[in-house]
């Protein structure tokens, strides 16, 4: 290839760089990593045709590993981005690739890497050193503390898994299929408590193969241990934690936000994400944030509802 599509667009020249930097980063493309480009290339343009630029250019990148040509069709990306983009989304280019870069939770050195190199070919400033050591403290950090705590696994059981759930309890409790029955006949439930990450993590796997969704949180966090039927709370948002972007994609989804919105709420460390809604929806938004290691605290609501 040597020219860019009749059809091509900015969007195009970004979601190429994006799919490029995903698979070469770490010779890998995971779901993960597709999830957040479709995320983030949202931002870039409100004009409803994101969807059909995103295919494409999925189509021009894999027509492009057939001939040989993806590295080219990179570069040429990158010259229409350098002579395009405004100082203002040039910037943004460099975050949303290190957002992709963390999602696996490490920053490989190719990564790193090739985000050197784009910053450089379209004009950005760019500390790599910075960058590495960040990865590396966060990655520290959280070996350090993982291991200290210990874990809740909770689970939401719906009648269409309720008959599987309850044999996997049987079966982990040894425990007959009356009992089982019994210890779970409220959702969510208790399914585990003060176990270790790896166990939690095991479960989670279990239960998530059968349908079920799973919530794993640091023991003892819940706020309101006896919530009053009556009354009305607030969720209050206070850190995202180690999983930042993790944290930033659930409160878009709870909130219907825009990813810029959800990531101002998180890199501010504060906020109100609901009040005045009844404890059963609150306990949901707190679950759902501490399994990706937010903190959240829920408060009885000033107003009575």
């Amino acid at each position: 290839m040597t020219s860019l599509p009749n059809n091509h667009t900015q969007l195009h020249s970004v979601i190429y760089v994006y799919l490029y930097f995903a698979l070469y980063g770490d010779k890998k493309k995971s779901l993960d990593e597709i999830d957040v480009i479709k995320n983030l290339i949202n931002d870039w343009d409100k004009s409803g045709n994101v969807d059909v630029a995103y295919r494409e250019t999925k189509t021009w990148f894999e027509e492009d590993k057939a001939t040989g040509n993806r590295k080219q069709s990179f570069d040429l990306c990158l010259d229409y981005l350098k002579e395009n983009l405004d100082r203002f989304h040039k910037p943004a280019l460099i975050d949303d690739l290190s957002t992709i870069s963390i999602i696996d939770g490490l920053v490989s050195e190719g990564e790193t890497t090739i985000i050197s190199e784009i910053a450089q070919a379209i004009g950005v400033p760019f500390n790599q050193t910075e960058s590495s050591s960040a990865a590396t403290s966060q990655t520290k950090q959280t070996e350090t503390i993982l291991p200290q705590i210990l874990y809740d696994v909770k689970v939401n059981i719906a009648e269409t898994n309720r008959v599987g759930i309850i044999k996997l309890y049987s079966k982990l409790y040894a425990c007959d299929l009356l009992t089982a029955k019994e210890k779970l006949s409220q959702s969510p439930v208790l399914f585990a408590s003060a176990i270790e990450k790896s166990d939690a993590d095991k479960i989670r796997e279990l239960c998530t193969a059968l349908g079920a969704e799973v919530f794993v949180i640091e023991h003892g966090s819940d706020v309101v241990k006896e919530p009053d039927p009556n009354a009305y709370y607030d969720v209050i948002f206070r850190s995202p934690g180690y999983e930042k972007f993790a944290v930033v994609m659930v409160l878009k989804e709870l909130n219907n936000l825009s990813l810029k919105e959800a990531k101002d709420i998180v890199d501010s460390s504060k906020g109100v994400l609901a009040k005045n809604i009844d404890f059963q929806t609150a306990s949901y938004y707190k679950l759902k944030l501490e399994n990706v290691g937010a903190d959240v605290d829920l408060i009885v609501s000033e107003n009575d509802g």
